[in-house]
């Protein structure tokens, strides 16, 4: 039954792709590689559309006040930061072995957050997942990037958010039967067991990239955080203003927008559960459409584009009514994991081979930072503002993510090793 489901997931992710354009000629090999990544990416978007959804009947059941919402999601960031030291074990032992082991981890912990007592224990499970999830990431882009051929690295990117959109939706979709489930929200949590069965598959068939062996051969050694900061300085002080402002801006805008529709707009869960997978269809077809534009045309100038933008669309989200507030959302959440990708691409394509993984920890650990000062202001004016209000205000931050872009290069169409070489500088 595991091999029929991989088979149908597989053949049905190559229909998907081929309505998106030919599928371009990357190799079997990097195939291969993409279908089992993107499965794991599909539980990781399961595991934080929970988070979203769900929100509102767990602050309902541990009673957490509005107020005091903000600051408990913040702590749950927190998970981001020994992802950073985490990641190292990547550049020194192989890419693929963690990966796996990210993925292990997002199952077991997303199922135990289901049998949480009280508000402590949740934050204490999702902050431990989330490590998970950055790592899971952080591995998974590099991967891909390492393995797939330049002037197709956008498009396997691409499907990645595709991937990742699914499974943010069929949370979503999950969701809209969590008042008829038995034990509600923790029914959906507790799923997050299934990927525990998908480990054995995913050791046979995700072989470690050919450059991280080349590197092991030549006797290359991982240079660690304070070598990626050593000699990278400029690059990485550019990856982490870039990640920071823009989930300080992004963050708030997602984990009170089920709360904000549920508990403000009085919808029921069906319609929040359409909204989200409408909205996702959306993102699934606009991150192959990305992917291919990146590649052809550059990824700075799509990533500036949406950090413009994207203020005036959660405005339009918290201050508007039914097709105004869809509209806008699905724009959002296009925005949101179009960003998401192509700072990973980024953040994996203008570092070497032997600190690759170590800067996806630096953008995890910054998507953490920004996270965490975004709920922070959030959570300290909504007495005086309203969420609605504030939600909006902290949004205008992601704007700086797009000036921080300027500092980094373009990426798009080269190979690796011309972007930066494990005992080059930086152009």
């Amino acid at each position: 039954l595991k091999l029929q489901f991989l088979y149908f997931i597989g053949m049905s992710g190559r229909m998907l792709w081929r309505l998106f354009g030919v599928v371009p000629d990357v190799g079997g090999k990097c195939e291969k590689v993409l279908l089992y990544v993107s499965l794991a990416i599909f539980w990781e978007l399961y595991d934080l559309s929970l988070s979203m959804s769900a929100l509102s009947h767990i602050a309902e059941e541990f009673k957490i006040e509005k107020s005091a919402l903000a600051y408990a999601t913040s702590f749950v960031r927190f998970g981001a930061f020994p992802a950073l030291l985490l990641t190292q074990l990547a550049d020194r032992f192989g890419r693929k072995h963690v990966f796996v082991t990210a993925v292990a981890g997002i199952s077991i912990t997303t199922c135990m957050t289901a049998f949480s007592m009280n508000v402590h224990h949740y934050v204490f499970l999702q902050m431990i997942c989330r490590c998970f999830v950055e790592l899971c990431s952080a591995t998974g882009f590099v991967i891909v990037t390492e393995e797939f051929p330049a002037e197709h690295r956008g498009w396997g990117m691409g499907i990645l958010g595709a991937t990742g959109a699914l499974g943010f939706g069929t949370g979503a979709i999950m969701f809209a039967a969590v008042d008829i489930l038995p034990y509600g929200w923790r029914a959906l949590y507790f799923l997050g067991i299934i990927p525990i069965s998908l480990i054995p598959t995913l050791l046979r068939n995700i072989p470690e990239t050919q450059r991280f062996k080349n590197l092991r051969e030549q006797g290359g050694a991982s240079v660690g955080v304070l070598g990626l900061l050593a000699k990278h300085t400029k690059r990485v002080v550019g990856v982490v203003v870039v990640c920071a402002c823009f989930s300080a801006g992004n963050t708030g805008v997602f984990q009170f927008s089920g709360y904000h529709v549920l508990k403000v707009k009085k919808w029921f869960p069906w319609q929040l559960s359409m909204l989200v997978v409408i909205a996702g269809s959306i993102g699934v077809v606009g991150n192959v459409i990305v992917g291919r534009l990146g590649d052809s045309h550059g990824r700075k100038p799509i990533a500036c584009g949406i950090s413009l933008v994207y203020p005036a669309l959660a405005y339009l989200f918290y201050h508007s009514d039914f097709i105004l507030l869809s509209i806008s959302w699905a724009a959002l959440t296009f925005c949101s994991v179009v960003m998401n990708v192509l700072t990973r691409a980024l953040s994996s394509e203008v570092f070497p081979t032997s600190c690759r993984s170590t800067a996806g920890g630096f953008v995890s650990a910054s998507n953490a930072v920004g996270g965490v000062v975004g709920l922070a202001l959030i959570g300290s004016g909504t007495t005086d503002h309203g969420l609605p209000d504030m939600v909006t205000y902290v949004a205008f931050l992601v704007i700086g993510s797009g000036f921080a872009l300027l500092s980094l290069p373009e990426t798009s169409g080269k190979e690796l090793e011309a972007i930066t070489s494990d005992t080059g500088s930086f152009v």
